[in-house]
């Protein structure tokens, strides 16, 4: 079963914002690490992992992979890389960046966790220059973007309290609303297929716990 319902996404789609859709899974698949692995999906992919089984605070682990966008930038020259090709120009990437993020805003759903997709990456230090007026000093001796950004619009979010996994596919607002929701449920039926492949592993015995942990002590934070 799929939330929300395809005549709740209608009303929900009514507010102009991408709305996440997802399906709910036990926690038998996997751990995070190993279902990463199994899934083995490229470099333009992510694991976002936790370690504490806390309701506010690290309870979920996130997988993500296939963006539809990839938003490079060095100094002024910025770089998307989408399906249908990749665009080069000039200009300033934080303005830049917030153009996208106005166009990708997606509506919270209640139970959802915080995180339903977007971009994951990084700011390197240099786009200080963008805020503040200092000199060029330090050697460029990495040779690597100032940002590196992946958009996607499907993850995995495993909640390490309930100890079960959601599969989240953003539905782009359109005209087609009945279009834009079977769009999502598709990518999430791949992925829940890709999931189902090889679940008998070496980890099986350790995977969720059986009932939730309320503190687990641990110094590693997301």
């Amino acid at each position: 079963m799929y939330y929300p319902d395809k005549k709740t996404f209608k009303e929900l789609s009514k507010q102009g914002l991408m709305v996440p859709v997802y399906r709910e899974l036990d926690g038998t698949i996997g751990k995070p690490f190993e279902v990463f692995e199994r899934l083995n999906p490229g470099k333009n992919s992510f694991l976002l992992e936790s370690a504490r089984f806390h309701p506010k605070t690290g309870r979920y682990s996130f997988i993500g992979f296939d963006p539809f966008m990839v938003f490079k930038s060095k100094g002024e020259c910025i770089e998307i890389i989408e399906k249908d090709g990749i665009k080069r120009f000039d200009g300033n990437p934080i303005l830049e960046l917030r153009r996208i993020f106005n166009n990708l805003r997606s509506i919270r759903l209640d139970g959802m966790p915080n995180f339903t997709g977007g971009a994951v990456g990084y700011f390197g230090y240099d786009i200080r220059h963008f805020f503040e007026n200092l000199p060029r000093r330090a050697e460029d001796d990495l040779k690597i973007p100032d940002i590196n950004l992946l958009f996607v619009d499907t993850i995995i979010a495993f909640d390490h309290l309930k100890g079960s996994i959601k599969v989240i596919s953003n539905a782009q607002n359109s005209q087609d609303c009945n279009k834009s929701y079977d769009r999502a449920v598709d990518k999430i039926e791949k992925v829940v297929a890709r999931l189902e492949k090889g679940t008998n592993s070496k980890y099986s015995n350790f995977l969720f716990p059986p009932h939730p942990i309320s503190s687990h002590n641990v110094t590693l934070r997301r």
